[in-house]
């Protein structure tokens, strides 16, 4: 898997502080290395916020997952987070917007299982899930 995005998210990453970096697994951290088109330069400018760059939708959706998984801190924040992203894909769809329901939005969660397992743990992510924090594997 390659693609831009990943370029475009390597980028972000080299503009984090270290401890915006730490939260991100290293397993991530290099999988997005991994997949970024060799050669290709982002063609994101530091001296721009991100809210005010051309970002494609990839681009948007891998740092709005990167987010959701290593830097919301709480269940409500995680919620906003895919709400969000829900809509985003609605309107994608040509679909009405509407709200996540509970069911969809475990379903939503489910999607990141795999994720949570390949890459390492997610922080906060039991609580999502409605668990306590020593159910986590």
């Amino acid at each position: 898997m390659q693609g831009m995005e990943f370029n475009d998210l390597w980028f972000i990453f080299e503009q984090l502080s270290e401890e915006e970096m730490a939260a991100i697994p290293k397993k991530f951290r290099v999988f997005v290395k991994e997949c970024r088109i060799p050669g290709a330069v982002s063609e994101i400018s530091p001296r721009i916020p991100l809210n005010r760059q051309p970002l494609s939708d990839e681009t948007h959706t891998l740092l709005a997952t990167v987010y959701l998984t290593y830097w919301a801190r709480d269940p409500e924040d995680r919620r906003e987070v895919a709400e969000a992203l829900h809509r985003n894909e609605l309107k994608a769809q040509g679909k009405p917007v509407k709200p996540l329901t509970e069911k969809e939005y475990q379903a939503f969660l489910d999607d990141f299982e795999e994720w949570n397992e390949r890459f390492g743990p997610i922080p906060f992510w039991a609580e999502s899930r409605g668990r306590k924090p020593a159910e986590e594997k």
